[in-house]
């Protein structure tokens, strides 16, 4: 107790027990605030502890501290701030719209390191490009073109990839950045890799979907490999790297199939002949199996001449229309004596006597010399309805100045049977003559027969359906048996199936 029962009250002992309102004054008690009050919040037991412990938090080093409004730094609390400016002016710092931009200056904080964000890739490949001069062989050392770079660069490492698959490297001429190809039109490529600090160039082609390695003839090259970089080490502008785009399609580019469109491998770099057989193509996609069939005109040509490819253009010729609608073209053919078939003159020399123009109606009147064996060819198409046995023959009308010599015709029949007989080369052949003298009137026409097969065969071979004749007839005035000097004449030529 500060003042005792019976303790004399004088100014010794009560200015002792007692704390002044007038003066300075203290104690070494506790002094505790016990207002009830609602506004006058929770008591306080100890004034002093929680004085210290307010001073303690608010910074202040003790009584008469003249740097209490002194701040370590003022990017933007400033010296003199009481704290709840201090506080107001941090908290605008981050308000949603005006607050700090990270730009590197006094009140807008430090710039933003890459490494410092989360869910983003600070990694980049980049093409580079060097040159090796020359590339030779199966593969270069190139330790010195890569000094100072470091290998193993993947998708969370800086550096130079060298492993597979993203080690590939494109390889062009150094002098026009042409593609480097094999002696087949394969694309050369390269891999680069790293052992015990040595670099190494390997060069390969793809073939027919392998990797195979390829002898590089010596040349000069430009190489362009992949580097990883961060945003701290990527190049601003990067190598002219040119223009390379896909490096390879069988790399880039995967193999079609039945769902997904893509490069299509061919078993064999020549295509196959028109009308082979093999698959036609992949059931319900876009796509065509190895080997697939080609179908259409395998070629096209005169008999005896070289093969025609490519576009092909008909002319007309003499007595023939062409008419093309679409896709159709319509051959129509006036004059020329009947059969179906076609004629061609075979003329003598110089010197024999011209063939008279053909006629209009079937009629072609063809004059024979006595001194040559000239002539014409009839190429004869066997129907398709054509039924085996039966017989051709040639029918002409013929007549002459002489009234009894003999005329001797020839003709020589050849049989081409499509898909069997060797091009330009008949199936059998057959040589049949016919000896006619005239009807005792000079110049007077008489009709002759000759037959062009024997029992519906020519040579040992049976004439069949779709098959080919071709007739070549001349008159045989050289062999001894034509004594007639005159000139012969023939009209209404024509080859026919022999009536039964």
């Amino acid at each position: 107790m500060s003042i005792s029962n019976g303790e004399e009250v004088n100014a010794a002992s009560s200015n002792a027990a007692w704390m002044s309102r007038k003066v300075n004054t203290n104690t070494i008690g506790k002094v505790s605030l016990e207002n009830t009050d609602g506004e006058s919040g929770v008591a306080i037991v100890n004034t002093q502890r929680l004085i210290n412990e307010v001073r303690d938090a608010d910074g202040t080093a003790g009584e008469g501290d003249t740097t209490r409004k002194d701040y370590s730094s003022n990017n933007v609390v400033l010296n003199g701030d009481d704290r709840k400016v201090a506080i107001g002016k941090l908290d605008e710092r981050f308000n949603g719209v005006t607050g700090h931009n990270h730009d590197g200056t006094n009140g807008e904080s430090q710039k933003v390191d890459a490494s410092d964000l989360a869910s983003y890739n600070d990694f980049y490949a980049e093409f580079q490009t060097t040159t090796v001069e020359p590339g030779v062989g199966l593969s270069d050392i190139v330790t010195a073109q890569f000094a100072g770079k470091n290998p193993g660069g993947g998708d969370s490492a800086l550096g130079v990839i060298t492993s597979p698959p993203n080690n590939r490297v494109e390889v062009r001429t150094l002098l026009q950045g042409d593609r480097v190809e094999d002696a087949t039109g394969l694309k050369v490529f390269a891999r680069i890799t790293e052992a015990a600090g040595i670099w190494t160039l390997t060069y390969f082609v793809n073939d027919a979907g392998v990797e195979t390695a390829h002898s590089l003839s010596s040349q000069d090259i430009r190489i362009y490999f992949r580097e990883v970089f961060s945003s701290a080490t990527r190049p601003t502008i990067p190598p002219d790297i040119g223009e390379i785009g896909s490096l390879d399609v069988t790399a880039d580019i995967i193999t079609a199939d039945q769902t997904n469109q893509g490069k299509t491998l061919l078993s064999s770099a020549a295509a196959a002949d028109v009308g082979s057989v093999g698959t036609i193509g992949t059931p319900n996609a876009t796509v065509a199996n190895a080997d697939h069939a080609h179908k259409g005109v395998f070629t096209l040509k005169k008999a005896g001449d070289s093969d025609i490819h490519g576009s092909i253009t008909l002319s007309q010729g003499t007595n023939v229309t062409l008419t093309q609608v679409g896709n159709n073209i319509e051959v129509a053919a006036s004059g020329g004596g009947g059969g179906g078939g076609s004629l061609e003159l075979i003329p003598g020399t110089p010197t024999d006597p011209a063939p008279q123009e053909i006629l209009s109606e079937g009629y072609a009147e063809l004059e024979f010399d006595p001194d040559i064996d000239n002539g014409f060819v009839v190429q004869v198409p066997v129907s398709s309805q054509f039924t085996p046995g039966n017989d051709f023959e040639m029918k002409f009308n013929y007549s002459t100045p002489s009234t009894i010599n003999v005329t001797r015709w020839k003709a020589v029949v050849d049989l081409f049977r499509p898909g069997t007989s060797v091009r330009g080369t008949p199936l059998d052949s057959v040589t049949v003559t016919e000896d006619v003298t005239s009807e005792g009137v000079a110049n007077t026409f008489k009709e002759v027969t000759v037959g062009l097969s024997s029992v519906g065969d020519i040579g040992a071979t049976a004439i069949a359906a779709n098959d080919f004749l071709v007739v070549t007839f001349t008159r045989d005035a050289g062999d001894g048996v034509d004594s007639n000097t005159e000139v012969s004449r023939i009209i209404k030529t024509s080859v026919t199936i022999a009536e039964a």
